[in-house]
């Protein structure tokens, strides 16, 4: 199933979003996208994809071995501090494939399964929804997810940021094997995050999400990777 139609993402701020009118049943026993963009910027709404990186997520855990990377061509400079900070610089993406390219087998890659990110809704899934707009492309249907918003929703009695950083060290993750900031190697870590919270709804016996009364969830300090 996916996530309810009428789920809604309403800013509070400039710090914090609320999430309204959202349910997802069927934890288990599906085939999950782990997935991470790079931009040319920490603003979703100006920003152009520069990289994407993606992994499977199913009962098995994660999939590295199913993977899928590409630089992007965003049309437009990245900027120097965007350059050191992600490695992914103009001379790189220089002869990468157009957004409409890579998203067309990115799309093929997706298939149907429900999408899985890291502050997915208040970056990536707005900054890919950004570039379909622009480019006159379909926005894919599949149901969105967020670490973020799963965690809050599994432990209402926490208030962070639920960073990155937080959550793998919630779960003992060791960050050390993946390259951060890099879309594959954040996709591999937000793959394992994830695969804990499922681990987790598991042996609690939850096998649904649902937002019953809003729910306030603080935005990472950017960049948001």
């Amino acid at each position: 199933m996916k996530a309810h139609s009428g789920m809604q993402i309403i800013p509070v701020g400039d710090h914090s979003y609320r999430l309204e009118d959202f349910s997802f049943d069927g934890l288990w026993g599906r085939r999950y996208v782990v997935f991470d963009f790079e931009g040319t910027g920490p603003n979703e709404a100006t920003a152009n994809v520069t990289q994407i990186g993606a992994i499977l997520v199913d009962d098995s855990g994660p999939r590295d071995d199913v993977s899928f990377a590409s630089y992007v061509n965003p049309g437009q400079p990245i900027p120097a501090l965007i350059e050191s900070l992600t490695g992914v610089t103009n001379e790189l993406v220089q002869s990468a494939p157009s957004f409409p390219d890579v998203y067309e087998r990115f799309r093929d890659f997706c298939g149907e399964a429900p999408l899985v990110t890291q502050c997915g809704y208040e970056y990536d899934f707005p900054l890919m929804d950004n570039e379909c707009r622009s480019h006159q492309l379909a926005i894919l249907p599949n149901a969105r997810l967020d670490t973020k918003a799963v965690f809050a929703l599994l432990h209402p009695e926490k208030d962070s940021t639920f960073s990155t950083n937080f959550l793998s060290d919630y779960y003992r993750i060791d960050r050390t094997p993946f390259r951060r900031h890099d879309a594959l190697g954040d996709a591999k870590l937000i793959g394992r995050i994830y695969w804990a919270e499922l681990l987790e709804a598991r042996k609690s016996g939850i096998d649904s999400l649902a937002v019953k009364n809003p729910v306030v969830i603080k935005k990472s300090k950017l960049p948001p990777a």
